[in-house]
């Protein structure tokens, strides 16, 4: 069996994501990923920090307000996207 190849910029099995956050956040983020790529344990990449941040979000979501499930899957284009609306 030959393995799918992966287009330029790609990485299989991933989806790139570009939410935006504050430059705060991006900063702390970064740094600490600087701070403990040396250790076990310790974060190789921003990516790295990002998903398992979000999988420990996620789970204290669920947790919340799922009763500890995962939520349904949501129909296609249900996210607003893009800039959010002036205030």
């Amino acid at each position: 069996m030959k393995a799918e190849r992966v287009p330029r910029g790609q990485v299989a099995g991933k989806e790139k994501l570009q939410p935006y956050i504050t430059t705060e956040v991006a900063e702390a983020a970064r740094n600490a990923v600087v701070a403990t790529t040396p250790y076990e344990g310790g974060y190789q990449s921003l990516s790295d920090l990002i998903e398992d941040a979000i999988r420990e979000k996620l789970t204290r979501l669920e947790r919340k307000f799922n009763e500890g499930e995962p939520f349904a899957q949501r129909p296609r284009k249900k996210i607003r996207t893009g800039r959010p609306p002036a205030r």
